[in-house]
């Protein structure tokens, strides 16, 4: 069963499992956190497999990770997929893993940070976690999506849309 939102007729959005989503959107594929790979901490599995298979992700333009759980950081995902992927992050030391994985579009944004590939643009949001993370706005010429990893509720949330 695919959890997919058509949000109007060319574009759409993909629940792939746990944190992971597909946004197709304005002409350009966006992945979050794409976790594959388990068990992860020697017992956490997926509910449910993700609805898309790894390959299917192979030509996505634009990455984001909001922490560096193996939840949500999937090395060995992530040196399946494109290595010309805008890839986008929170700190310094997983721009470091991830250029390490072949990635040469590597960006790290902090909170209120944002950075623009062709027609969107991504907002670093502040998120709460037990370790640090970032949330993102990804916005576009008419919609704007959230995303924010394992947050709980922050106390900028009135600001961040």
């Amino acid at each position: 069963m695919t959890r997919e939102v058509r949000i109007m007729a060319k574009d759409r959005v993909t629940f792939i499992g746990h944190s992971s989503l597909l946004m197709d959107v304005w002409g350009k594929k966006v992945v979050t956190d794409p976790w594959y790979n388990e068990p992860v901490y020697g017992g956490i599995y997926h509910r449910r497999a993700p609805v898309i298979p790894l390959e299917k992700l192979a030509d996505v333009d634009v990455i984001l990770i909001s922490h560096a759980h193996k939840d949500h950081f999937d090395e060995k995902a992530l040196g399946q997929l494109n290595k010309e992927a805008l890839v986008i992050v929170p700190d310094d030391k997983l721009a470091r893993r991830v250029r390490g994985l072949g990635y040469s579009k590597v960006e790290r944004l902090r909170p209120w940070e944002r950075k623009s590939d062709g027609g969107l643009t991504v907002v670093a949001v502040p998120a709460d976690h037990p370790v640090y993370q970032v949330g993102y706005v990804v916005k576009g010429e008419e919609r704007t999506f959230y995303f924010a990893g394992d947050t709980r509720t922050v106390p900028d949330f009135s600001n961040i849309l």
